[in-house]
Parts: structure tokens; sequence; C-alpha cells
């Protein structure tokens, strides 16, 4: 009986796989098609079964080829953005930009294993994948700095503060290994850089992703990381070592509250550090129902984000 539910559950699982892929495939050949930028010479293995012998080598080398025309796809883009409208330019971003996204993690998943389509990490700028250190091996990233230098006169402010907030972090990791790898204080930064963008570009079509990178940030700020903790359990003993990483996280609170006090980040760390400090630091319902009124989540949400 198990081993039904099993494969059924296995089933499933590559039904929505299968699915995600061709909805992406689809994108990618909308946006081609509305650009009007089909190569005039490309290799459409589909119409030769013999030249895949399985489901995950033809995924993989749509993939390959939908990575490959990304070039393609920005250059018309420039060509045809003097015609649009920079709301309509904007939106067009975003949806380009979560196609690449998407892209990117199903290369991810069926491709970067292969050492025959590594050569795609091989030029940040010329593919517009970034390496990133993961707990399990290399993985690749979208380029926001690759975005932001082939978009730059073509975009609004909006979508160009985004791109360049975002080439900024990736130049230094989150974490790794569920251990934040800057420091508390540009953690700190990263969520008023955040909240500052949202405050002036509130309509921006890319409010998901926005709002996705100030949960995880906010979130490791106030609760932290599996091996870099702000919480601990109420049996846990504090040890001196502790004592001396959580007054480095009170000293970038601190920060926070005396050099911007009118940010919300400061009004929120006013009323979280009394709480912190009464609970000794200790995961306790009244600290989990202060973050969970607030939308905050109090585990270690960003445990196997590696690049938000």
């Amino acid at each position: 009986m198990n081993v039904i539910v099993t494969a059924n559950t296995n089933e499933v699982i590559m039904m929505k796989v299968r699915s995600k892929f061709f909805t992406l495939i689809l994108t990618g050949y909308c946006l081609l098609y509305q650009y009007g930028c089909f190569p005039e010479e490309k290799t459409d293995i589909s119409s030769d079964p013999k030249s895949v012998s399985n489901m995950d080598e033809m995924i993989c080398e749509r993939i390959l080829n939908s990575i490959l025309d990304i070039q393609l796809m920005i250059g018309t883009f420039k060509t045809n953005s003097s015609n649009l409208e920079q709301n309509i330019r904007d939106k067009q971003f975003a949806v380009f930009y979560r196609y690449f996204v998407d892209t990117i993690n199903l290369y991810n998943e069926y491709c970067i294993n292969d050492e025959t389509n590594q050569y795609l990490l091989q030029s940040e700028y010329e593919y517009g994948l970034k390496t990133v250190s993961a707990e399990w091996g290399d993985i690749a990233t979208v380029s926001c700095a690759f975005l932001e230098k082939h978009f730059t006169d073509y975009v609004s402010p909006c979508i160009l503060d985004f791109l360049s907030i975002r080439a900024k972090e990736q130049r230094k990791q989150f974490q790794h290994d569920r251990s934040l790898k800057i420091t508390w204080e540009e953690l700190g930064k990263r969520c008023l850089d955040w909240e500052n963008h949202n405050k002036r570009f509130p309509k921006t079509p890319l409010l998901s992703e926005i709002r996705e990178l100030q949960k995880i940030y906010l979130s490791t700020f106030l609760v932290g990381l599996s091996q870099s903790r702000v919480l601990h359990s109420e049996s846990y003993i504090l040890d001196d070592y502790d004592r001396e990483d959580l007054q480095k996280v009170l000293e970038a609170y601190q920060q926070i509250v005396q050099e911007h006090p009118t940010s919300d980040l400061a009004e929120l760390l006013e009323q979280y550090l009394p709480l912190l400090k009464e609970n000794d630091f200790r995961d306790t319902s009244e600290i989990q129902d202060f973050l969970k009124y607030r939308g905050i989540p109090s585990y270690s949400y960003a445990d196997y984000v590696v690049d938000p």
C-alpha cells in the first residue's frame, strides 16, 4: 500500500515539474514571438525524437536553448523599447526577469551537474548566470549586475534601483550552510534598503520579489539562522561565546534605532529589544506572538536561501 502511495506521489510530482517546464517554454516562445526575435538558425530537437534519449535530456536541451536566447531577447527589447510607454516597459521587464529566474532554477535542477553544460557558468557577463556556493555544491543564479549593465538606458529608475541593490548584495553571499556570512550591521542595512525602495516605488511590477526579500532579511535579522541564532530554546544554556554573538546583534539593532529613528525597522526594533532582553533571547510564546502578529516567520526562514 505504501509503495502505491509513493509511486502515485512521484507521478504527481513529475507531472507538476513537467507542467512548470512546459509553461516556462511557452512563456519563452511567447516572449520571443512578441519581440519578433526567433533566430534564423535554431535546431528544433523535438522534430527528431531519436536525438534525445529521455525526457531529462530533452528538458535540459530546451533549458540551455532558453538561456542562450536571453541575449537575443535583451537585444530586441532594446530595439523595441522606444515604442513602449515606460510602465509597459517595466511590466515586460518583470515578465522577462521572472522567466529568466525560472529558467535558471530549472538549469540547476536538470543541467548543472553535467560538466558539458557548465560552460554557461564561466562568463557571467555573457550568459547572465552567477555562480553561488551552496552546502550541496555550486548553483547558478541570475546576475543582476549583468541585467543592470544591459537595461540601464531602457527601464525606469524603479527597475534600475532594484537591479542596483541586488547587484550590490550579490557581491557578498548572504549565508552558507545555515550560517550568516555578512555582518549583522550589513543585514540591517539590507532590511533598510528594501524598506526605502518599497516606499519610493510602491507600484513596482516586482513587488512580490521585493516582499520576499524583505521577508528573508527581516526574519533573519530578528530570528537568525540555525547556525547564527538570535532566539534560543528555553532549555538552552547560553555560554560566553553565545553572549558575545548576541551582543553583536544588539549593537546592530541599536545602530538602526540611533541612525535611522524614523524608519519602520527602528520602530519595530524599539518594541522588540525590550522583549528580547526580558526573555533573555529565548524563543518564548511571547516572542512568537510578537512575530506572528507582524507577519514575520518565527523560525529560521532563510536556512536554505542561497541567493535571495
